[in-house]
């Protein structure tokens, strides 16, 4: 999944939220409405956009996080293999579920910041585990995809 579009593009300033999950990375009550990108790089040149790909990515990221979440507290075990979104880099693969959902939320509402916010590696390295995961979820399970777009609208 490709999280890049041309700046100024649409901002869904929808909350982002999980059914049943109290966590909110955007302020709930606003309508699209158009900002220039927020989380920058190489000297302001390249920017993450505020648009629909960027917001389903880090949807999709956090529902699959909070699934884990939810799957090995029911378990009650910790997990063998690396789980959640930032098991798609290797140096951040270790970090706990609840640390990778705080580390996502802070990341997102930097880039919904109105001001500049150049990126930090870690920034980087969220946006990307959050747009492999999301790409990951849409190629192998678009039902997924489909319900959380069915629910948003209802």
């Amino acid at each position: 999944m490709n999280c890049s579009s041309a700046q100024g593009d649409a901002v869904p300033s929808r909350p982002l939220t999980i059914r049943g999950h109290p966590r909110v990375l955007t302020p709930p009550g606003h309508q699209f409405r158009t900002i220039a990108s927020m989380l920058t790089c190489y000297g302001d040149t390249m920017r993450l956009p505020q648009n629909d790909l960027a917001y389903v990515a880090f949807r999709l990221a956090l529902q699959e996080t909070l699934t884990d979440i939810e799957l090995y507290r029911d378990l009650e075990e910790e997990p063998d293999v690396p789980t959640g979104y930032l098991s798609e880099v290797p140096f951040l693969e270790q970090v706990p579920l609840p640390v990778q959902v705080d580390l996502l939320a802070e990341t997102w509402a930097r880039h919904r910041q109105p001001d500049l916010i150049e990126a930090s590696l870690l920034d980087a390295a969220i946006v990307y585990a959050a747009c492999k995961t999301a790409g990951r979820i849409i190629n192998d399970m678009p039902e997924v995809v489909v319900a959380e777009a069915s629910e948003l609208h209802t």
